[in-house]
């Protein structure tokens, strides 16, 4: 069923919508993206961009109160029912938390973040992405201008040439661009397009991956690789997917056979690999005092506090755990670990079985939970991704809706450019 084929349902008035809300959306996420890591401090820790997301959600929900009360069944709905439950878990912990003020303050974000995630449902999914990828772009294009312009501030200085990027954070624009090359491949490999011309998404994919491999994060590169791999896997014919399988095998192999070589190759200045960078330090300490409060944590938005002031001699404290889950088991404990896994697992099923604007969930909840084993998306604080990813997977649960009422179009025509769609339309003809 094709956006063109119904009109009368009102389709058009959707089509109006989004193109209202897409500059917008552009702007709040290219700021959301940097004031995360960049904004300065207030009272002590907290930066200026939660008073900016306190605001700017505030404002979200009361300019779009109608659809987040529409949207709210959503809530009951698989899979977000388990975020919801996550979320009121976060809360609840407030009972016992080592930092009452702080888990009340960040486990009302994480509900208001999901209140707002729930209140973009209705807009398509591919629209979203589509979006998402455009913002990525250009950021990576910025990235590379201040290389020339601000080389301090663009590369990392105590580390050789590591892209840092406007955010001043190579691990964020490392999810960027990561985030941003799989959903482009994935829209590419569905002949869904995010650019003008096919050439265009093509010299797009390539500068997010160079901007990619330029940020040096080792282990962010390889899952996107890894995604990367299965998302093409999925797309190639069944005979050839047997070479594929053979191929995958003995690079394994490879790997296995000069692990410690490779180990070597991929270390860079200014980098403890044999520690992952502290991150041993942190999961061995965190794992200890799991252990002693292991059935309920510490409480929501706890870990970075004096709790943990005493993992490294120097006096920094670590900002979360660097690990997903044993973040979640040392804030919320092993029930709100095992609650925020369920969604995760859901999350990653959500748009199976639907054939219109689906496929882009699962790569990235899949890319969220391969960076949780070294970095944190979900299981701590809210963020940029967790309401992205949050977002897709609420469009994907109202598709998913919407298919079996029969009220689902494919939106993949929203995003065709005047040429594209007279280019499709001339096959068709000659078909």
């Amino acid at each position: 069923m094709t956006l063109l084929a119904n009109r009368r349902h009102g389709e058009p008035d959707l089509a109006r919508s989004i193109q209202s809300w897409r500059v917008a959306a552009r702007i709040i996420i290219v700021l959301a993206l940097i004031l995360e890591m960049q904004s300065p401090r207030l009272v002590g820790n907290t930066r200026m961009s939660l008073a900016v997301f306190v605001l700017g959600a505030c404002a979200l929900l009361v300019f779009r109160a109608r659809r987040v009360i529409f949207n709210l069944r959503l809530l009951f709905c698989w899979p977000l029912l388990a975020l919801f439950a996550y979320c009121v878990w976060c809360l609840f912990s407030l009972i016992w938390s080592a930092t009452p003020s702080e888990t009340l303050l960040q486990a009302g974000l994480l509900i208001v973040g999901l209140l707002v995630a729930i209140s973009y449902a209705e807009i398509p999914p591919v629209v979203f992405v589509q979006e998402v990828v455009r913002v990525a772009i250009i950021l990576a294009i910025v990235s590379w201008l201040m290389v020339p312009v601000l080389p301090h501030v663009a590369v990392l200085p105590d580390i050789t040439w590591r892209l840092n990027g406007p955010m001043q954070h190579s691990q964020r624009l490392a999810l960027v661009a990561g985030f941003a090359l799989l959903l482009g491949l994935a829209m590419m490999l569905r002949s869904v397009p995010f650019l003008a011309s096919r050439r265009r998404e093509l010299g797009a994919l390539v500068l997010l991956g160079l901007t990619l491999a330029a940020t040096q994060t080792r282990a962010n590169t390889a899952f996107v690789l890894i995604i990367c791999v299965i998302l093409v896997f999925f797309r190639i014919p069944g005979w050839t997917k047997i070479f594929a399988v053979l191929a995958a095998g003995l690079i394994i192999w490879y790997i296995v056979a000069n692990f410690d070589e490779l180990l070597a190759s991929v270390g860079r200045d200014g980098s403890n690999t044999m520690t992952l960078t502290g991150r041993t330090v942190i999961w061995t300490n965190a794992i200890s005092m799991i252990e002693v409060h292991p059935v309920f944590g510490y409480g929501f938005a706890s870990f970075f506090s004096p709790l943990t002031a005493h993992f490294f001699s120097s006096g920094y404290v670590a900002p979360h755990a660097h690990n997903t889950w044993i973040n979640a088991t040392f804030e919320t404990g092993l029930v709100g670990s095992a609650i925020l896994s369920v969604f995760l697992l859901g999350a990653l099923l959500s748009d199976r079985g639907s054939k219109l604007n689906s496929g882009y969930v699962w790569p990235t909840v899949l890319f969220a939970m391969l960076c949780g084993l070294m970095g944190i998306v979900y299981g701590g604080k809210i963020g940029t991704f967790w309401v992205l990813i949050t977002i897709m997977v609420a469009q994907a649960t109202h598709q998913r809706l919407a298919l079996k009422r029969g009220a689902a179009f494919d939106a993949s025509e929203l995003l065709l450019t005047p040429r594209r769609r007279k280019a499709m339309s001339n096959s068709r003809i000659r078909r």
